[in-house]
């Protein structure tokens, strides 16, 4: 199982709340578990890694990581819209770039990326509700 596969499980893990545990096998016999980890009222809740019976995952290099996809992620509680134009698959994000709004108590706030790279998967769509920390675009290394 790559490093890739492992992100878009946590990715799934965070997309629903009610899902506490997420255990994976494949069919060379390696094992993925992924809990979501006990956190404060106000904190987002993020998965954590727990148990990996795979070798890959204990040899991944610091590069490896580096190439993992990152996401970005609500900022606040509220009602997402697009940016103008959308973000597409294949879009190039830029550091400091506007790529959606969140609409709260009748304002519109900016969700402005933090990091470089492609739209890889689009996580959300025009007027969802979203939690904060909650994953919008996943990007990849671009």
């Amino acid at each position: 199982m790559a490093v890739e596969d492992v992100q878009q499980l946590i990715d799934l893990l965070e997309l629903s709340p009610a899902v506490t545990e997420l255990s994976i096998s494949s069919a060379s016999g390696s094992k993925v578990t992924i809990k979501r980890a006990l956190a404060a009222l106000a904190a987002p809740q993020t998965p954590l890694m727990v148990q990996s019976d795979d070798e890959y995952f204990e040899n991944v290099t610091a590069a490896e990581r580096a190439s993992a996809p990152v996401t970005i992620t609500a900022t606040m509680v509220g009602l997402f819209h697009e940016a103008n134009p959308p973000m597409a698959i294949g879009s190039n994000i830029v550091k400091g770039q506007i790529v959606g709004y969140i609409e709260s108590m009748r304002l519109m706030n900016e969700v402005v990326s933090t990091v470089e790279g492609v739209v890889d998967v689009i996580i959300i769509s025009e007027s969802q509700p979203v939690e904060y920390g909650q994953p919008l675009f996943a990007l990849a290394a671009g």
